[in-house]
């Protein structure tokens, strides 16, 4: 696990079987990597990953799309040393998610719980190998 992790994308091919994997088409780049803010190096995140998503509708109805993902906050940090992320998304025409890039010093209101985070987190680390 080096520097240069990061998300990819898929999308189902129209009229695709989500069973058959040559109807998967991999996006050409990734949706969310490696970020080294020169201006502001504490906004630097490397090898982000590993994503989960949430939305809900907030108190005046409007959706909320949010990332969850791990990263780095130090070049060749390799597995250990990971930390959690979570920042708003919004969608493009095409209906497809625009993540933008790690950003660690905007300020955002996390609309739920620190138990509901604990148990997303708890997500990331959860392995289940058949016996």
């Amino acid at each position: 696990w080096g520097d240069n992790y990061c998300l990819g994308m898929m999308k189902l091919t129209e009229n695709g079987d989500p069973l058959e994997p040559n109807d998967w088409e991999k996006y050409p780049e990734p949706v969310l990597k490696t970020y080294i803010d020169e201006e502001n190096p504490q906004n630097t995140v490397y090898a982000p990953g590993h994503a989960a998503f949430l939305h809900w509708d907030d108190a005046d109805g409007n959706r909320q799309d949010w990332i969850v993902f791990h990263g780095q906050l130090t070049k060749g940090g390799g597995w250990n040393g990971r930390s959690i992320f979570a920042q708003p998304f919004t969608w493009n025409e095409k209906g497809e998610p625009v993540f933008g890039h790690p950003d660690l010093v905007t300020e955002y209101r996390f609309p739920i719980t620190p138990k509901q985070i604990v148990n997303i987190i708890k997500q990331f680390d959860t392995i289940n190998l058949p016996e």
